[in-house]
């Protein structure tokens, strides 16, 4: 598993790295997108309703092409990707890369949706133990999509609770082990009394215990949330 979110990430990187390649492509584009005087949330909502209402025309998978600059991408994307991929739309009733910015590269388009997938898979697969490092990383490539038109929001929102998950188990992991090392320098205090060892070692113990049943807590909570149905 580790391996494979190993794998994740450094294609997180890859498609990051096309991101800024194509910027030179985009850029006048985005400006003037940015210049416009409707709001971005008109826009979404607008987007939005468009893409669902299109969606509402698939059937089934068979059905399902994926186009975008006027091309149809189902010969770039491996089929099992393809199929993950319509089932993340099926999800959010839409297609996900309906509005992607006009000028934007087949080859970033075909990345974008691939790591959408990648990532999406990832992270309900993911459980406390998984790297801050990783959660980051796969919240950063799909920040970068959004900003290219991917309708991302949905996966980023759950990544951004269980960072803070993950962020609450590491704390409590850093004062379990400051506990733990308390409890050893005590224990091999020849200056400090029976009587006070016991009564103080009893006491970090029972202190690193509720931390060990916080982070059985958090665990159970951050699994919950990673499986979740999209």
């Amino acid at each position: 598993m580790e391996d494979q979110m190993e794998e994740n990430a450094c294609t997180g990187k890859t498609a990051r790295q096309v991101y800024l390649n194509s910027l030179e492509v985009v850029d006048s584009h985005h400006e003037t997108k940015k210049a416009r005087l409707t709001p971005d949330s008109e826009i979404h909502m607008h987007h939005s309703a468009n893409s669902i209402d299109q969606f509402k025309d698939i059937s089934g998978f068979e059905d399902f092409k994926i186009q975008s600059g006027g091309l149809i991408l189902d010969s770039e994307i491996p089929k099992t990707i393809r199929a993950k991929y319509y089932n993340l739309c099926c999800s959010q009733r839409m297609f996900l890369h309906d509005h992607l910015i006009n000028g934007l590269s087949t080859k970033l388009a075909v990345v974008m949706i691939s790591e959408t997938t990648n990532i999406s898979e990832a992270v309900r697969s993911a459980d406390v133990s998984t790297s801050l490092h990783h959660l980051e990383c796969w919240e950063k490539t799909l920040k970068a999509f959004e900003d290219l038109g991917m309708a991302v929001g949905f996966i980023r929102n759950r990544l951004h609770k269980l960072l803070e998950i993950s962020r609450e188990a590491q704390s409590n992991n850093e004062s379990k082990m400051t506990v733990r090392a308390q409890a050893d320098h005590v224990s091999g205090n020849l200056e400090t009394t029976t009587l006070n060892v016991e009564a103080l070692i009893g006491s970090l113990e029972a202190e690193i215990e509720t931390l060990r049943w916080k982070n059985e807590k958090l665990g159970f909570e951050f699994r919950e949330l990673a499986r979740a149905p999209w």
